[in-house]
């Protein structure tokens, strides 16, 4: 049994330990960012990491802090080091995709605070002007799919009903994001395990943070972008 984190019918009998007891081995294959919200001392605890047979880990960094937080006797043996494991699809794919967009757009939310939404709050009412702006563009705007359950009971709700209402903007909730990244130009998102897959492709991608973004865990810097650093970007290669 295979799931990843989009999956939509992740059942209870696939639950970690089911699994566990009913399976003669247990794979787990890294996540790749790994820690929502810096919780490097709980999230390396989960039993799926401390208890599978192997566990396939992406990068050094990755491994080194299974080793670290863990807090039990690991053998080395099992952290192998693999490829994200959306890799092998997107090389597979890359060559077939035709592009049809200039922009993909991506948000997600906070697991920390119940009702933050990241880099939307910051950043929403920027697209927003710039996307109406530019009607020549055209824009694939993807949020994470707990953002949109999120968003409804939000103040910003308004502003993202403004900004799915323009005509240049597509709403996509598919839960291949990958199929939509391959058919843009450029990529704009926040910090996510998207971004190891986005940089598989090559394409240009500019990160958004917020400015308390200060996970222990984290390989990205903060910094602040103006609205005229956005509409170049989003702009780039237009006359």
């Amino acid at each position: 049994v295979l799931h990843h984190p989009y999956d939509v019918d992740r059942h209870l009998k696939h639950s970690f330990y089911r699994l566990y007891v009913a399976s003669h081995r247990m794979c787990f294959i890294s996540y790749s960012i790994e820690v929502a919200g810096g919780r490097v001392a709980t999230h390396y605890k989960l039993p799926a990491m401390r208890y599978s047979d192997i566990v396939l880990t992406p990068s050094e960094r990755i491994r080194s802090n299974h080793l670290k937080y863990s807090k039990i006797r690991l053998n080395k043996e099992r952290l192998l080091k693999s490829q994200h494991p959306y890799m092998y699809d997107v090389n597979s794919r890359l060559i077939r995709k035709n592009i049809v967009c200039d922009v993909f757009y991506s948000t997600h939310h906070s697991v920390d605070v119940v009702n933050d939404l990241c880099t939307f709050a910051k950043y929403g009412h920027i697209f927003y002007s710039l996307f109406r702006k530019h009607q020549q563009l055209k824009i694939l705007f993807r949020p994470h799919p707990l953002f949109l359950q999120k968003i409804s009971k939000n103040e910003n709700f308004d502003l993202f009903k403004n900004i799915i209402s323009l005509s240049n903007v597509t709403l996509s909730t598919k839960n291949d994001f990958i199929d939509d990244i391959l058919r843009c130009k450029r990529i704009i998102t926040d910090v996510s395990s998207m971004i190891p897959v986005i940089s598989s492709t090559k394409k240009d991608m500019l990160i958004l943070t917020n400015a308390q973004f200060n996970a222990e865990d984290s390989v990205y810097t903060h910094q602040e972008f103006t609205e005229s650093v956005l509409e170049k970007f989003i702009t780039e290669g237009e006359n």
